[in-house]
This record gives structure tokens, sequence and C-alpha cells, in this order.
């Protein structure tokens, strides 16, 4: 068994993609840049890529790049979990053709530049396939280009969520406020959470179900569900 800690790029996409010639990838999450970056090294390579978080959003941008990648390289499809519980898995298969040599490599790394270029990862390579959870993932997803997708996936507006974190930023009062509540949920759900043990994150994102929808948007940032989200500095 082989780990990979670092180079995961060069070790995984690059290595591989010299011997074969599709890669289908379970992913939580992914980003149109890294599915962008991968094609302009190989543009005739087949991808299939299943995004099993999307339930909890895409951004935006991301969602019309991937549309636009989907139109632009026929040999690539990228999907959205629809339905289910979500899918956190990260694992990628290279394969050829006629499917019958296979390497699958399983790990942390997200398909997109932060989980193989930027974050400290792991990845390994298994001897075994991952064809049982593709069927599996593929009847639970819907391809991004199809005119139904809006109907079950939320777009996030990544700009106007920075608008409106950079207002709470300037209003300390709301912003103490929410900091209180914060902690007092940390606290009694006995949550740990600090820059010193937490790496780069530095918001903690907490999802709540509200009946009252009218708030003032410099606190809070509705999504499309009315699912709520507090950030706060840890």
């Amino acid at each position: 068994m082989n780990l990979y800690y670092e180079n995961l790029y060069e070790n995984i996409i690059k290595e591989s993609f010299e011997k074969y010639d599709v890669l289908n990838v379970i992913s939580g999450y992914a980003s149109a840049s890294f599915v962008n970056l991968v094609l302009n090294d190989f543009p005739n390579k087949e991808i299939n890529l299943y995004i099993g978080m999307a339930q909890q959003g895409i951004s935006k941008e991301d969602h019309y790049k991937f549309c636009e990648i989907c139109k632009q390289y026929p040999n690539v499809n990228i999907y959205y979990q629809t339905e289910d519980v979500p899918t956190h898995i990260k694992a990628l298969e290279f394969t050829n053709n006629n499917n019958e040599y296979k390497k699958l490599y399983i790990g942390s790394a997200n398909f997109s530049e932060t989980g193989f270029m930027k974050h400290r990862e792991v990845m390994t390579a298994v001897n075994d396939s991952l064809e049982v959870k593709l069927r599996e993932q593929y009847k639970i997803s819907t391809s991004c280009t199809n005119p139904t997708i809006l109907k079950h996936i939320n777009l996030i507006d990544q700009n106007h969520f920075e608008s409106g974190l950079e207002l709470l930023n300037k209003n300390k009062n709301k912003r103490r406020k929410i900091d209180k509540c914060i902690e007092e949920f940390n606290k009694k759900n006995n949550i740990h959470f600090n820059k010193h043990n937490n790496g780069s994150l530095e918001y903690l994102s907490l999802p709540i179900i509200i009946k009252d929808t009218h708030y003032d948007e410099t606190s809070i940032y509705q999504y499309k569900s009315q699912n709520f989200v507090f950030h706060s500095h840890l």
C-alpha cells in the first residue's frame, strides 16, 4: 500500500493519466477550476465526476463553469447528488476504455485545487474496484446540465455571501451577539474549535432552520431553502 502526502496532482493525476484513459471520481466537493486544470493537461481523457455533497449547495460560479465544461468536452460528465444521504467519499478510479485495468485511490482529498494542492491531505492506492459505488452514485445523481437540476440544487452566490460577511464585520454589536450565540452553542454541544488546532479554517458554519425569514441581511445570509448560516471568526 502506497501513501501519498505531497504532490498529489503530479503523483496521482499526471502519473495515472499517462497510463489510463478514463477517470471516475466520487468526491464530497469539487471545483470547476480544478477540473479545467486537469483538462488543460489532458483534454482527450474521459472524466466522470460525482459531487456527493451537492445538496448543501453549489456555488453559482462553479455550476455555470461545470455546465460549460460539459458542453466543451463531450468526454466529461459532471453529476450532482440529488437524492439520499449526502456522500462524503473521496475516491478516484483510473481505467482504460475496455475497463480491463484499473487503479483506485482513496483518501481525504476532494477533487479541487484545495484538496490536491493546498491542504495537507493523504491518498492511498488500493487494489479494489469502485464499480459498485459508481453504480449507486449514478442512481442518486443528476447531470449538472439537466434542465431541471436547479429544482434539486441551490446555487450559492459567493459574492453576495462575502459582501454580507463584510457588513457583519463592520457592525460590532451584532457581531458580538452572534459570537456569543456560537460560543454558547459550542459549549453546550462540546465543540472545540480554535485557530491553533483547526488549521486554516476561519469560520464555523451553523445551519439553522427557522420560521421567520425577515432578518437583517448584514447578520445572516439566506439560501433558497431558507437555511441560514452564521459565521464567526475562530
